[in-house]
């Protein structure tokens, strides 16, 4: 996985999901499966997380877009 911080709050990346956590280490979300094989950050703007997301196989690399309050991706 990988690790974003932004401010207070830690973003980790697994290789399904994204979990958010405060600065006290407590869980504020977790998304949806996202991904199957690995997602890796791009930028956060206006409490929209950019992402490329593994959907291996037949998929390939895909981008998504996460908000950042809630957790859900937005379509």
């Amino acid at each position: 996985g990988y690790f974003h911080l932004l401010n207070d709050v830690l973003y980790v990346l697994g290789c399904c999901y994204i979990i958010k956590f405060d600065s006290f280490s407590n869980i504020i979300w977790k998304s949806d499966h996202i991904a199957v094989d690995g997602i890796l950050f791009n930028e956060i703007i206006d409490n929209v997380i950019y992402i490329n997301c593994e959907m291996d196989p037949p998929g390939g690399w895909i981008e998504r877009t996460i908000d950042a309050i809630t957790g859900k991706e937005i379509r």
